[in-house]
């Protein structure tokens, strides 16, 4: 679809207009994909690659040289293979209590309500909890311990989610961009000054 009804930038042509502000057709897009999941190289291989289109995968490199997996990945496939009211009542129960208090403030409410409009009042406070108030370390471990509750180690979950350096290398082979996501996908809120 987005073939049929736009011009599909190549990563050289987007750059040249972000760069040197060399135009484009009007209508124009380039595809992106953050993270680097096997997914993502799937996606290349399967729809882009027999179109001749070429993205820019921004590649988070923990995954490949520690095999420890992103927070964010963690705690999604937690929410999904368990379902959101048992992945927030086990994070809940899990959490030091200093930090399971907060889910009452009015403050981290009020936060919650603006940025989740579409969940549960208690569900988009727990994702607010997850990416604002919790400490990113407290949540990696945490994420990481329910992983292996529920039977899955990081290896193997880093193994299935995240692309192997030989897919990089062969998306880069095939002319697709490679681009760093950060090391280990620290959101910018979590970064000190």
């Amino acid at each position: 679809w987005l073939s049929d009804n736009f011009y599909v930038a190549t990563p050289e042509e987007a750059e040249a207009f972000v760069w040197r502000k060399e135009a484009l057709p009007s209508d124009s897009v380039v595809l992106t994909f953050d993270d680097g999941l096997t997914d993502q190289y799937n996606i290349a291989r399967k729809v882009l690659n027999p179109r001749n289109i070429k993205g820019v995968f921004f590649v988070t490199s923990r995954p490949l040289t520690d095999r420890h997996a992103n927070t964010l990945q963690k705690t999604h496939w937690l929410r999904a293979t368990m379902g959101p009211h048992e992945f927030q009542d086990r994070l809940l129960a899990a959490l030091p209590s200093q930090w399971q208090a907060k889910i009452y403030d009015s403050k981290v409410r009020a936060a919650a309500e603006k940025i989740y409009v579409y969940d549960k009042p208690k569900i988009g406070r727990v994702k607010y909890l997850i990416n604002f108030i919790v400490p990113e370390a407290l949540m990696d471990e945490l994420s990481s311990q329910m992983l292996v509750d529920q039977g899955i180690s990081e290896v193997d979950f880093c193994a299935a989610t995240y692309m192997s350096e030989e897919n990089v290398r062969e998306l880069h082979r095939e002319g697709h961009k490679i681009g760093a996501h950060g090391h280990t996908h620290l959101p910018f809120t979590r970064i000190p000054d």
